[in-house]
């Protein structure tokens, strides 16, 4: 090729074409809810061999996973909003597809602050519409 002269490229690809080409995933944002003694309230889980689990779920289509994670801490424990906290994100998590589930999942765990009275009863007599009661303790506990 000589100084000056052009290469033929081909057009690019459009945007609608490209995004095909991408890998797809689902988002998942939860929080991490701990009574005044900060121990995190976990839900009872409709899952399968999971004992326990954060209030959370996947994210719709194009949904923040702040938003998300508030949205479901809400619906699961009935706690009332979660509006005056700011997106503090704990951790970020990938995990490949495994099992059954087909896809590659994010996941996003923020800070839902502290909610409840002092004790572990205070805190199991929370109702969860998706899951069952919700609980204080160690991991796998009753």
């Amino acid at each position: 090729m000589r100084p000056g002269e052009r290469t033929s490229r081909p057009p690019p690809v459009p945007s609608a074409e490209y995004v095909k080409t991408l890998p797809h995933h689902t988002v998942y944002g939860c929080l991490s809810v701990r009574d005044v003694r900060g121990r995190p309230l976990r839900l009872r889980s409709v899952h399968v061999g999971m004992l326990r689990q954060l209030p959370g779920g996947n994210a719709e289509h194009g949904e923040d996973p702040w938003r998300t994670a508030r949205g479901e801490a809400v619906e699961e424990t009935g706690l009332g909003e979660f509006n005056n906290l700011g997106p503090r994100l704990f951790l970020m998590s990938f995990t490949h597809p495994a099992g059954e589930w087909p896809l590659p999942k994010i996941e996003f765990l923020f800070d839902g602050g502290h909610r409840g009275g002092s004790s572990p009863a205070s805190v199991s007599t929370w109702t969860s519409t998706a899951a069952g009661r919700c609980t204080t303790g160690p991991a796998g506990s009753g």
